[in-house]
């Protein structure tokens, strides 16, 4: 009888986990935490196929050049789900300045 339960739930456990979206956890920048900057702009924005929705409480965050290690990045879009209910997704905000360009990193709002 154990056997048998063992071998049905084992399956069935693996099913689970193997079938749950994965979930990318985005820092929250602190102060001048998730600012940087770059001496070349980013390029522009990809086109990206929105895939379904995973949840009614989950929301879209378009995808956005992030800069990583001296070079752009592309963070593609993804559902998220907020922390807090009532928050919004503030995206990357990229300032011309006089030395270069200023990226500041996207993140939930309080």
């Amino acid at each position: 009888m154990k056997k048998t339960l063992l071998r049905l739930a084992l399956p069935a456990a693996l099913a689970i986990f193997a079938c749950a979206p994965g979930y990318t956890l985005v820092p929250q920048p602190q102060g001048d935490e998730g600012v940087r900057m770059s001496p070349d702009a980013p390029p522009r924005a990809r086109r990206e196929t929105r895939p379904v929705r995973p949840g009614r409480n989950h929301m879209w965050i378009n995808g956005y050049w992030e800069r990583q290690n001296d070079q752009w990045a592309w963070a593609g879009g993804r559902w998220e789900e907020p922390a807090r209910r009532g928050s919004r997704w503030i995206k990357p905000r990229y300032h011309h300045e006089k030395d270069g360009y200023r990226y500041e990193a996207g993140r939930w709002s309080k």
